[in-house]
């Protein structure tokens, strides 16, 4: 998720912020910590980005792209259940992704950029098990990363891959699931 050998400035800020928002969601990417990171002015980052709002659009687009990357190489190589948080890095990238997608309520170029990474996910999914049970599959994924992202360890991303690997073993070839919308 992080792009360490980039030397663009998006690449460099989007790295710094991802920490930020993963402990604090979206309003803790400001001017003045991504500054304090980068060891730079914020009047540089200002220059940069804009605003306090440019510069959250632009981590939440950077963001946004590289966890569609991410989720086509994890469902290539783990089919659906790549897409469940499984490790600490993945639970703070999920994190970042759940703070966008609860700041999407309030800010439309925020909310444009996790539409299209949620249509990413649901085309990954539904290739995977098909159009009928795609939309069920996909909600009970983004239930289950609420559930392992969260700040208590009383819901582990063990207990989340069973759920969805049963879930998944239930559908079977024929996606019975469908059968319930």
């Amino acid at each position: 998720m992080l792009a360490p050998d980039s030397a663009a400035r998006i690449d460099l800020v989007t790295d710094l912020a991802i920490p930020l928002v993963a402990a604090e969601g979206l309003v803790a990417a400001t001017p003045r910590a991504i500054a304090e990171l980068a060891g730079c002015t914020r009047q540089a980052v200002h220059q940069w980005f804009g605003d306090q709002t440019g510069l959250r659009h632009v981590v939440a687009n950077r963001f946004t792209g590289r966890w569609a990357r991410w989720a086509e190489i994890r469902v290539h190589h783990y089919g659906v259940l790549g897409l469940l948080p499984d490790s600490p890095d993945v639970r703070d990238w999920t994190r970042v992704w759940l703070a966008l997608a609860e700041a999407a309520g309030r800010d439309q170029t925020v909310a444009e950029c996790v539409a299209a990474g949620r249509a990413t996910e649901l085309d990954l999914v539904r290739a995977r098990v098909g159009q009928t049970t795609a939309d069920a599959v996909h909600a009970l994924v983004e239930g289950l990363r609420w559930r392992t992202a969260a700040d208590s360890d009383d819901f582990p991303a063990a207990r989340a891959v069973t759920i969805l690997a049963s879930t998944l073993a239930r559908l079977g070839p024929e996606g019975a699931l469908g059968q319930l919308a």
